[in-house]
């Protein structure tokens, strides 16, 4: 029986490095079928730019990944954004501020 699909929230921060963020949802799809919402902490121009090249290169390497913008405050993003009807995981890859 096929594993179900998980639904990932990621949060990061956009001093994270794209591609070791790629690396790290690489590896936990090689764990089973997942997609993800790639959060970032983080709500000015330099923030929004970064996502969308992050989600172009992580779509590009075949995830299924979209974004989304949350406060600067990584803990009050993932609270504000959290939601367990929507997410079976969370998962922060990088150290974030």
């Amino acid at each position: 029986m096929p594993q179900p699909t998980r639904h990932v929230l990621v949060v990061t921060a956009p001093a994270a490095t794209p591609a070791a963020l790629r690396r790290s949802l690489l590896a936990r799809v090689a764990r089973g079928p997942a997609e993800f919402t790639l959060l970032v902490a983080g709500d000015d121009l330099a923030a929004r730019g970064w996502l969308l090249e992050a989600v172009e290169l992580l779509r590009a390497s075949g995830l299924d990944v979209v974004g989304q913008l949350g406060p600067a405050d990584p803990d009050r993003a993932v609270a504000e954004t959290w939601d367990p009807r929507e997410h079976d995981e969370l998962l922060a890859p990088s150290p974030l501020p």
